[in-house]
C-alpha cells in the first residue's frame, strides 16, 4: 500500500517492513535488536589527525539499508541543495551550494551505535 501524499511504501511496523524487504519478521527482530553482531567498528582518521570509531554495518544492514534508499529515498523530493540521497552528486556539487552565503553550520556527530539505539 502507498501513502496518499508521498507515493511511498506504507510501513506501520516491523511486519510491514519485513514484508517489503522480503525477511521473515522474525529476521528482522533478531538483526535490530543484535545490532552489536551485525556492525563492526573501526577507527578512521579525520584531517585533523585525530581518530573517530565508525560503526559500519555488515552485510545484512546493508541490504535493508539499500532498499530502503532504493524504494524510499530516492523517491522523495528534496530541494535541490540536499544532495545526500541523489545520484550523481558529490561533496563539491553540496558545497557549491553554499559559496556566498554569509553562514556555513558545519556539524560532526559524536554519537556512538549504543547511543541511538537508545
Amino acid at each position: 500500500m502507498k501513502t496518499y501524499f508521498l507515493d511511498i511504501p506504507k510501513i506501520n511496523d516491523m511486519y510491514d517492513l519485513s514484508k517489503l524487504c522480503n525477511l521473515s519478521e522474525y529476521t528482522l527482530n533478531k538483526i535490530c535488536f543484535a545490532k552489536d553482531r551485525h556492525y563492526k567498528e573501526v577507527a578512521a582518521k579525520k584531517n585533523n589527525g585525530d581518530t573517530r570509531m565508525l560503526a559500519v554495518p555488515g552485510f545484512k544492514i546493508k541490504t535493508i539499508q539499500y532498499w530502503i534508499l532504493r524504494n524510499i529515498l530516492e523517491d522523495l523530493p528534496f530541494e535541490d541543495c540536499a544532495t545526500a540521497f541523489k545520484k550523481d552528486t558529490n561533496i563539491r556539487a553540496t558545497l557549491e551550494w553554499h559559496v556566498g552565503k554569509e553562514f556555513f553550520l558545519c556539524l560532526d556527530t559524536q554519537l556512538s551505535q549504543a547511543e541511538i539505539g537508545r
